[in-house]
């Protein structure tokens, strides 16, 4: 099963619904990018607007965000995968 996600885009943050969808599908876009080995929901908050030309760099910063959590995830040992 992959990992399920989630986001959440404040109306206070980002005042206009046509601004918050496209930050909604450049996330999602971003999601179906990776292939993480992980079985988790995950909920993804953003914390600033960002525009078309700003996609490099939330690509960047997404990418490192993936990176932190599967650095705090346990790593599967052997004795985990016979059990699964």
């Amino acid at each position: 099963m992959p990992p399920r996600f989630g986001f959440v885009i404040a109306k206070k943050k980002v005042k206009l619904s046509v601004e918050r969808n496209y930050m909604r599908r450049v996330l999602r876009e971003l999601c179906r990018a990776t292939d993480l080995p992980i079985h988790a929901d995950l909920v993804i908050q953003a914390q600033k607007k960002f525009k078309h030309a700003e996609f490099d760099a939330v690509k960047a910063d997404f990418a490192l965000i993936l990176h932190k959590i599967m650095k705090k995830l346990p790593q599967p040992t052997a004795e985990n995968l016979n059990h699964a």
